[in-house]
């Protein structure tokens, strides 16, 4: 695993406040259910990326094994760092924010108690759109040099508001 549950922070915090020195049940679930979903995506994520072989010898190189390319570069860009959000993170936020907060109703948009009305899909395409930044500046430049097949086009691609 390359992304854990600190790495949600800033523009990918999911309104909760995952660490705090005082222990409790809620942040433990908390913790316990973006950790989840976190194994799920993490894995969804690199199959969209990587073509199988090169998955493969990625996933040597990740765990310290003999692999057929250096992967080092590669590596870094996709755990982030403090001044560049992780890829991956990006792709498990916008999956995670899909998933739970949308609310279905027959006269439309619900607002919250407060009259907030920022829809939840404005930051998902901005955090989406975030994540295609990185893959062109950084991450494809990289895998070019490491003759590694680049994803389809259509796998990671800006989207719109109305896009989603």
């Amino acid at each position: 695993m390359i992304v854990n549950p600190t790495d949600f922070h800033g523009i990918l915090s999911l309104g909760a406040n995952l660490y705090t020195q005082v222990a409790n049940n809620t942040t433990d679930a908390n913790i316990s259910d973006l950790q989840q979903a976190i194994n799920i995506y993490e894995s969804e994520y690199f199959r969209l990326l990587f073509q199988p072989e090169d998955l493969s010898d990625f996933y040597h190189f990740a765990d310290g094994e003999s692999s057929v390319k250096d992967w080092s570069e590669v590596l870094q860009i996709l755990r982030g760092d403090e001044h560049l959000l992780s890829p991956i993170a990006c792709y498990v936020y916008f999956r995670i924010v899909g998933g739970i907060n949308e609310q279905v109703t027959e006269i439309g948009v619900v607002k919250s108690a407060d009259n907030d009305t920022r829809a939840p899909r404005n930051k998902q395409v901005q955090v989406w759109n975030l994540m295609v930044d990185i893959h062109t500046a950084l991450l494809y430049p990289k895998m070019h040099e490491l003759e590694a097949e680049l994803p389809d086009a259509h796998e990671f691609r800006k989207l719109s508001i109305l896009g989603i």
